[in-house]
């Protein structure tokens, strides 16, 4: 690869990276304003019916333009089925608590605040890969479990010292979406 590809794949990839970003935080803005309307679970339920028919429709186009055959589960393959109808279903309840719990979060707290603590899900996958694998961390993962831990503290924490009910949903969430992970 040349030089000018490469910077042409890094420049693109810093593109998508923002556009990831910015879909990202306005997400909760739209589910500020649409818990107005919706309770959680159905504004969760309207918002997974609307991605699996969008993903649905991608597998789709992505399968007919390889000249693959398309298949719900991706493969006649039946250990490979088990194997991807299990992961799929743990993988899908801890995102649909996940959800759900930042959804109800954002009914009792800020979009900022829930922004930054479900955003905590980066800090906590090592964490917890070190807790239930025994996999290392480094001192750089360690360091920016303290640092997030302290932005908490700041962003959360009222005169009263308390956390508000929408912090904790939020923070569940952002286990959630760790353990998803």
């Amino acid at each position: 690869m040349n030089n000018s590809s490469a910077n042409n794949h890094s420049t693109r990839g810093v593109l998508m990276l923002t556009l990831c970003a910015f879909i990202w935080g306005t997400a909760f803005i739209a589910q500020s304003v649409g818990g107005d309307y919706a309770e959680p679970l159905t504004f969760n339920c309207a918002r997974s019916v609307l991605a699996t028919i969008f993903l649905f429709g991608c597998c789709l186009l992505f399968d007919k333009a390889a000249g693959k055959r398309f298949t719900v589960l991706g493969s006649d393959d039946p250990i490979y089925k088990d194997r991807l109808l299990k992961g799929g279903i743990t993988c899908g309840l801890f995102l649909s608590l996940a959800c759900f719990f930042q959804q109800l979060g954002i009914m009792y707290t800020t979009v900022g605040k829930s922004g930054f603590i479900t955003a905590l899900y980066i800090i906590l996958v090592p964490v917890l890969s070190y807790i239930f694998y025994r996999r290392s961390v480094s001192l750089l993962q360690g360091l920016s479990v303290v640092v997030a831990a302290v932005g908490m503290y700041f962003i959360c924490i009222n005169e009263g010292f308390s956390i508000n009910k929408g912090d904790l949903y939020t923070l569940i969430c952002a286990f959630c979406f760790a353990a998803q992970i």
